[in-house]
């Protein structure tokens, strides 16, 4: 048994400890705090995923995009990358991406003549909310 002490008029126990009760009110606030720890860290995880996807889309289209700036222009007009007959243009660089790009002839200085290729280029994955697209000229003014 614990001691009784007297202060002023009244008596105490000295008994220290929680009741069953505190006890579960603790716990309770515990597994709230934890289990909100737990649905901000899967958030968290699902946010650097969806970067990271969108990070490497980007990369891949840009790769794409130089590599069809460097084609001379007249060059492929034969079923080739920048043949706007042979549309759509298709290409996967790596699992579970897929870069798309549509060649269209332009005149651009208004003489008649289509003396430039306008080049839309999507990169989609099946996890990505929205595809990353890409507009450019390629031209053969002279």
């Amino acid at each position: 048994m614990g001691k009784i002490i007297k202060k002023g008029s009244r008596f105490f126990n000295c008994e220290s400890g929680f009741t069953l009760l505190e006890v579960m009110i603790a716990v309770g606030i515990f597994a709230i705090g934890i289990t909100s720890l737990a649905a901000l860290q899967y958030k968290t995880v699902g946010g650097n995923t969806r970067g990271r996807m969108i990070t490497e889309a980007t990369t891949y289209g840009e790769r794409k995009m130089e590599e069809l700036i460097r084609l001379p222009y007249g060059k492929d007009d034969d079923g080739g990358e920048l043949d706007p007959n042979a549309n759509p243009h298709s290409f996967i660089p790596a699992a579970p991406y897929t870069v798309n790009w549509i060649v269209t002839k332009m005149d651009l200085d208004g003489d008649g003549t289509n003396d430039s290729k306008r080049i839309d280029l999507t990169v989609s994955a099946p996890k990505l909310q929205r595809a990353i697209s890409m507009v450019f000229f390629k031209d053969d003014l002279n």
